[in-house]
């Protein structure tokens, strides 16, 4: 998992309720809110549902939402879905400056 502040590991089901305060310090600081799906196998409508409506609240606050180390199964269904088209999804990034993930 990412050591950046605003990256909280958490099921895609539920989202850790570090999240949302995580969100909001993300979005005012200019920074995309990172999460690391590495340990996600699958993804539920659900939580498919709680990743979009975070990628509103993000943009809704000048933020941005990106999806890092997404797993083929997770990312399968991601573009099933045509979340692809409207997240940003990694399959690999890394840690850098300012937060900003970068494509391995």
């Amino acid at each position: 998992m990412s050591s950046h502040p605003a990256c909280t590991r958490s099921s895609a089901d539920e989202p850790a309720p570090a999240v949302f305060p995580s969100a909001a310090t993300a979005a005012h600081a200019r920074r995309p809110l990172v999460l690391d799906l590495s340990g996600v196998d699958a993804l539920s409508s659900g939580g498919m549902g709680e990743l979009v409506a975070l990628h509103h609240r993000l943009e809704d606050m000048g933020g941005a939402l990106v999806l890092c180390n997404v797993g083929s199964r997770a990312f399968e269904v991601l573009r099933l879905a045509r979340l692809t088209d409207l997240l940003e999804v990694r399959p690999r990034c890394h840690a850098v400056d300012e937060g900003v993930p970068s494509e391995a």
